[in-house]
């Protein structure tokens, strides 16, 4: 399906590398390959219903309530990830490498280790449910995640430990720029870090 406009008004999550974006949206994943002017898309191995995606090079990882789809080719070809039986509302996803995938579920914080065949469900700090968001910062080699009450969580050494960051703003969604953290908040517009070295908290409005 080609068209010249995404197919409803609202998307729920986006991801772009340079002209190539991707949308998801209830009806489908769409990608446009000239800056949006058009796009092309659909249903991806019979899931309809998307709420975010995200991209690292020509790996794409797509998420919708209770499944995820990969794409290693930039969207040309997709899979279906098997996902634990337990889950039972996927949120978000972060690409850490071809292999390791983490996922943001109801359910807490999973991680794959061998591209989407095994999970783990992963602790260290994080709450043990109810994650809402997870990042991976390429620059600083660094995770976050994001409770459903708000509370930003970091890890630097590949997820094995975590810490609450004291950011003094309930966080809803992360993005990064130029290396900075950009956080939405609940409340409060959004936030950047001062100084994305020392600390992952502090931010500034």
């Amino acid at each position: 399906m080609t068209s010249t406009a995404l197919p409803e008004p609202e998307a729920y999550g986006s991801a772009t590398q340079a002209l190539h974006w991707i949308a998801a949206a209830s009806t489908g994943l769409y990608q446009s390959a000239d800056g949006g002017k058009t796009w092309r898309g659909g249903p991806i191995e019979g899931e309809r219903a998307f709420t975010a995606v995200t991209a690292s090079g020509e790996l794409i990882i797509a998420v919708g309530a209770k499944a995820a789809v990969l794409s290693p080719d930039g969207g040309r070809s997709w899979s279906a990830l098997k996902l634990p039986d337990y889950v039972t509302n996927v949120h978000s996803a972060a690409i850490v490498d071809k292999n390791t995938l983490w996922l943001a579920t109801r359910e807490g914080a999973l991680r794959t280790d061998d591209g989407g065949k095994t999970w783990e469900h992963i602790l260290g700090g994080l709450p043990s449910r109810y994650i809402e968001r997870v990042a991976y910062q390429a620059e600083t080699r660094r995770l976050f995640t994001v409770a459903q009450n708000g509370d930003l969580y970091v890890s630097r050494d590949q997820g094995e430990s975590w810490k609450r960051a004291e950011a003094g703003f309930a966080v809803r969604n992360l993005a990064f720029a130029r290396h900075r953290l950009l956080a939405a908040t609940t409340f409060d517009g959004v936030i950047y870090e001062n100084d994305p070295t020392p600390s992952a908290g502090g931010g500034q409005k």
